[in-house]
């Protein structure tokens, strides 16, 4: 197993209830673009992109993954992109710049992710990860106040981007 496989795997048991560990499937098929929707303004897209990987499951009634399903036809789509992909495989997004001057900071919408077989249908929903603000604890007040404002501007200049993994849990139409 390659490296980034592992790093996925490892993701996949991390996910919490979306995902038990499990040897996920390799992704043997190159990454699919997703295509910009015409309204995008191109001001609001960063440089970069982001490659998630897309995956279908089944899941027991915890939540686990109990099976990784392949070959499944996926539709990924949101107000800024569309694309498809057969699972396993990755699509790459672009990453959105996070400004105050834009309508709440540049949040994009949600990935719309639905999968579909003929005896199978499954839909997940995932939103962008924001940046977090870190804290400095044993410092004092001037060190926290100096630490929270250069976390606020990182934060506030890194572009968005969503999870590396998302999980689409199958069920039986």
């Amino acid at each position: 197993m390659d490296l980034k496989m592992k790093k996925i795997a490892f993701a996949a048991c991390l996910t919490g209830p979306l995902a038990g560990c499990m040897q996920m499937a390799p992704i043997e098929t190159p990454p699919a673009k997703a295509a910009i929707v015409s309204t995008v303004d191109s001001e609001w897209l960063a440089a970069g992109t982001t490659t998630i990987a897309i995956r279908s499951v089944i899941q027991d009634a915890k939540g686990k993954t109990k099976k990784e399903l392949t070959g499944v036809p996926c539709t990924i789509e949101s107000d800024e992109v569309r694309a498809n992909v057969v699972t396993p495989q990755e699509v790459i997004v672009p990453k959105y710049k996070q400004r105050g001057r834009f309508e709440n900071r540049g949040l994009p919408s949600a990935l719309i992710v639905t999968c579909e077989t003929d005896e199978m249908r499954g839909a997940t929903s995932v939103g962008p990860v924001e940046k977090q603000m870190t804290t400095a604890v044993g410092g004092g007040l001037a060190v926290a106040l100096v630490a929270a404002a250069t976390s606020a501007a990182i934060a506030g200049s890194t572009p968005w981007g969503y999870p590396e993994n998302i999980l689409v849990p199958m069920g039986h139409k």
